[in-house]
């Protein structure tokens, strides 16, 4: 019987190890172009490139920012810029998403990750 206890509680922990979220230092650039230093939900650039779960310095609170809400964000030496662009790859329909800024100056170069479409 205790084995079992005891195994009931690996279980419990091992679980909630695992869906435990890991926030890392960033900011937002808001629409009035104000930057916002916080945390962001750490995620995989095609999650990125729909939303960010943001929250603010000293603050428990996330909230999810779509690409029409913010003018960017940025995680580490990662910037993330939020457009309007026409997909050529995909019967030439217009998405808006976050883009992963590769390249910075006379000409700027971009990544776009599709989103999975079983995440949605």
């Amino acid at each position: 019987m205790k084995f079992i206890a005891l195994l009931a509680i690996v279980c419990f922990f091992h679980c909630t190890l695992i869906t435990q979220q890991t926030f890392d230092p960033g900011y937002i650039f808001t629409q009035n172009k104000d930057t916002i230093k916080g945390f962001i939900l750490v995620a995989t650039e095609s999650e990125l490139a729909q939303t960010v779960k943001f929250k603010k310095e000293g603050s428990a609170e996330w909230k999810d920012f779509k690409p029409e809400d913010l003018k960017g964000f940025g995680m580490g030496t990662d910037v993330y810029k939020s457009m309007n662009f026409l997909n050529t790859a995909e019967d030439s329909v217009r998405v808006s998403a976050f883009l992963k800024q590769l390249v910075n100056g006379e000409y700027n170069l971009y990544s776009y990750v599709k989103p999975n479409v079983n995440s949605m």
